[in-house]
């Protein structure tokens, strides 16, 4: 995200008049917003978008010139060869969207979220003569979100736009678990699923969920039945579904709702009195209160938004929390004064998430920083991606730099791996962690963070001279700061970056020339050729981490390829120069 003068000197409080030069990367891909959205806002950015390249999750959607003369609302007459990579599946648009657009799917989704994650979902030929427009009747509220799994739309929507009829046999395969549909959708379809479905919010991810046979009986609309004792885990959290549901159904499970906690992907939303009163349709009414949790972060909607909507949003930012992909960001008032350069000011209470767990920041770092973090740190429990971390009374003695004191029989599982720490952590720490690399299995979520002296000195509240060599790794992807961060702070993080492709989560970043100059600590030496593949890969390591450890790891990385998060990190131990095997 590059934050230029504007948010410098207003923060994100008025971040609207910054917005014409700002990069926004939310999850993992980035968005710029262009001069339209100074003049008209979120509501008309179309009038900007005819070159805009957005990469949500870990694909990319190319939008063509009819989003410059029609806007999002008639983007159809340019997407008959569109194909939009959500996370890091595809969906192939068909002719059917361009005769009906996406202009027209609004007559019943207008509050509709679909969050595709490294699947795909092919649209057949009755997308093409009825469209997602008459997919809508009962869908006004649903929020589904598949991850990693796909639906394959068959005959019946070809031949009734209501989905159901080919759905017998459907099994669809969300995440890494399974929902296999029976005999009750054979009967009653998904085109009756709606009768309970108004204000149903399904997440699946990682996990499954058996269909009982009430479903087989009385479909979804009465699910209800089989709920009381039904545990759902979708990621890394829990459902626990209450009496309330078994009397009353999904389709007043506000009614229940009151202390319900749903884990959706990797966080938690709890919903309050105000979706007791209203529910969902008029889920704005309740949202000064709510917070609701996409992917894996929170945002919370204030005021601002019950009475000026997102087309106005700055009006409200000054507070607001938002969490796009994994983590918090809590916006104080102290940014909207100093901007993120000093956002130090406003950390002592922060709390923040990345990727799925959390990290409580307490008083110690307000007054040491990052690098005596240890002081709050006897009884704090971090729960990235989907495993737990125990921090140990060594964290307390020694900090961070000599976690290894209590790392000798932890196991950690971030994301979907699992790291062993050996004995080398043990006798070096972290610090020179490359000694016990040679058989070391890291899968952290998405990425790394080694961190430098300058931080153990300075902390993160001056993070700034220490950031020459640090690499940060927030999410998925990679932010290097380079010398320009030093001298200038990120408002003029550009001045390396003029040659720079980052394609984080389920991608891959070459690094070109202008790396190979500046380099990343002068890494550069062998990254020429370097293919980061970053979300569902491995990392093979080479011999030259063995002998020089990360330090200096270019010195191996000439062939090598590193694939970060739910994969798995294997050393073939090649020597230096024979690439992968």
């Amino acid at each position: 995200m590059e934050t230029y003068q504007g948010i410098r000197r207003h923060g994100w409080g008025s971040i609207s008049l910054a917005l014409e030069n700002l990069a926004i990367t939310p999850a993992s891909g980035y968005m710029e917003t262009y001069q339209g959205i100074r003049r008209h806002g979120w509501g008309s950015i179309s009038l900007a978008l005819e070159n805009l390249t957005i990469t949500p999750a870990s694909g990319y959607m190319e939008t063509y010139q009819g989003i410059r003369r029609h806007g999002w609302g008639s983007i159809s007459l340019a997407l008959e060869n569109l194909t939009i990579t959500l996370a890091s599946g595809y969906m192939g648009i068909y002719q059917g969207i361009r005769r009906h657009g996406w202009g027209s799917i609004s007559l019943a989704l207008e509050n509709l979220t679909i969050t595709l994650a490294s699947g795909y979902m092919e649209t057949y030929q009755g997308i093409r003569r009825h469209g997602w427009g008459s997919i809508s009747l009962a869908l006004e509220n649903l929020t589904i979100t598949l991850a990693s799994g796909y639906m394959d739309i068959y005959q019946g929507i070809r031949r009734h736009g209501s989905i159901s009829l080919a759905l017998e046999n459907l099994t669809i395969t969300l995440a890494s678990g399974y929902m296999e549909t029976y005999q009750g959708i054979r009967r009653h379809g998904w085109g009756s699923i709606s009768l309970a479905l108004e204000n149903l919010t399904i997440t699946l991810a990682s996990g499954y969920m058996d269909i009982y046979q009430d479903i087989r009986r009385h479909g979804w609309g009465s699910i209800s039945l089989a709920l009381e004792n039904l545990a759902i885990t979708p990621a890394s959290g829990y459902m626990e579904t209450y009496q309330g549901i078994r009397r009353h159904g999904w389709g007043s499970i506000s009614l229940a709702l009151e202390n319900l906690t749903i884990t959706l992907a990797s966080g938690y939303m709890e919903t309050y009195q105000g979706i007791r009163r209203h529910g969902w349709g008029s889920i704005s009414l309740a949202l000064e209160n709510l917070a609701i949790t996409p992917a894996s972060g929170y945002m919370e909607t204030y005021q601002g938004i019950r009475r000026h909507g997102w087309g106005s949003i700055s009006l409200a930012l000054e507070n607001l929390t938002i969490t796009p992909a994994s983590g918090y960001m809590e916006t104080y008032q102290g940014i909207r004064r100093h901007g993120w350069g000093s956002i130090s000011l406003a950390l002592e209470n922060l709390t923040i998430t990345p990727a799925s767990g959390y990290m409580e920041t307490y008083q110690g770092i307000r007054r040491h920083g990052w690098g005596s973090i240890s002081l709050a740190l006897e009884n704090l429990t971090i729960t990235p991606a989907s495993g737990y971390m125990e921090t140990y009374q060594g964290i307390r003695r020694h900090g961070w730099g000599s976690i290894s004191l209590a790392l000798e029989n932890l196991t950690i599982t971030l994301a979907s791996g699992y790291m062993e720490t050996y004995q080398g952590i043990r006798r070096h720490g972290w610090g020179s962690i490359s000694l016990a690399l040679e058989n070391l299995t890291i899968t952290p979520a998405s990425g790394y963070m080694e961190t430098y002296q300058g931080i153990r000195r300075h902390g993160w509240g001056s993070i700034s001279l220490a950031l020459e060599n640090l690499t940060i790794t927030p999410a998925s992807g990679y932010m290097e700061t380079y010398q320009g961060i030093r001298r200038h702070g990120w408002g003029s993080i550009s001045l390396a970056l003029e040659n720079l492709a980052i394609t984080p989560a389920s991608g891959y970043m070459e690094t070109y020339q202008g790396i190979r100059r500046h380099g990343w600590g002068s890494i550069s030496l062998a990254l020429e050729n370097l293919t980061i593949t970053l979300a569902s890969g491995y990392m093979e390591t080479y011999q030259g981490i063995r002998r020089h450890g990360w330090g200096s790891i270019s010195l191996a990385l000439e062939n090598h390829t590193i694939t970060l998060a739910s994969g798995r990190l294997a050393t073939p131990w090649a020597k230096r120069g024979e690439g992968k095997k």
